[in-house]
């Protein structure tokens, strides 16, 4: 949810207050109303059956401060940011784990995650979507909880809070749906009971504002699974692979290491 609301455009506005105290209150206030890390990981348990320890990508990390509060819950947690306005503000004790990059082209290993929280599908041209999620099926293991603005929210919740500021791809949840199937992953769950489980975290994350989706039926196309995922239980490969990442010699050229 944070990554909705500190990407593109109000991203950028904010950084030209041009007041860096400003910016980080700003900055600070807007994490701290909108995100709960305990709502992600008690959505991935009831619908992966997955509970941490696990490794986690946050695809549209902001400035990172997500990363500290999950690694409290003991999930193994990195982020990919786009955004060079937001990015700049990660605090330096989280930079080597939210890498400033491209969710087109991730720069890890195949299978590096257990899961991908994933925002920022809306903010690409809707020509390079599958290509991204092509991208998120390479590099996670189990799934994929998708979070990105869609066009089927609630209208009370996208006039609030401006959701579209900086949305370049207009996609209802069934439409993007199809595109995570086509590239490899399954719809997660069908099931009655597991899906009003979800929704009552849902409700219950919401009370005191308006509701981000319409109704139950709505969760079902947030969860992605790949057919090979590994059942609950098995021991996450944590460590197991290295990430990629590459930075320019003085020369020029781009140089690979390793972390």
């Amino acid at each position: 949810m944070l990554g909705w609301l500190l990407a593109g455009n109000t991203a950028a506005a904010l950084c030209n207050l041009g007041d860096r105290e400003l910016i980080a209150c700003a900055l600070d206030s807007l994490f701290e109303e909108h995100f709960d890390e305990t709502y992600t990981i008690d959505l991935i348990r009831t619908i992966f059956r997955h509970s941490p320890p696990y490794r986690l990508l946050d695809c549209g990390s902001a400035n990172g401060l997500t990363l500290q509060r999950f690694a409290r819950k003991k999930v193994d947690a990195w982020g990919i940011e786009y955004s060079p306005y937001i990015y700049a503000r990660t605090p330096a004790a989280w930079r080597a784990r939210n890498i400033y990059g491209d969710v087109r082209k991730l720069p890890f290993d195949d299978g590096f995650f257990d899961f991908v929280y994933e925002t920022c599908l809306c903010y690409l041209p809707e020509a390079d979507l599958d290509t991204a999620i092509a991208e998120l099926f390479r590099v996670c293991r189990v799934g994929v909880f998708f979070g990105s603005i869609t066009t089927d929210m609630t209208k009370e919740v996208i006039e609030a809070y401006e959701l579209f500021e900086g949305v370049q791809t207009f996609s209802t949840l069934w439409e993007l749906s199809e595109r995570f199937v086509r590239n490899g992953f399954r719809v997660a769950t069908a099931d009655f009971r597991v899906l009003q489980r979800a929704w009552k975290i849902e409700v219950e994350a919401n009370e005191g504002d308006f509701a981000w989706y319409p109704d139950m039926e709505s969760m079902r196309y947030c969860f992605y699974v790949k057919p090979d995922a590994p059942s609950p239980g098995c021991s996450s490969r944590l460590g197991a692979t290295a990430i990629r990442r590459e930075r320019r010699g003085r020369n020029g050229r781009k140089r690979r290491y390793e972390v």
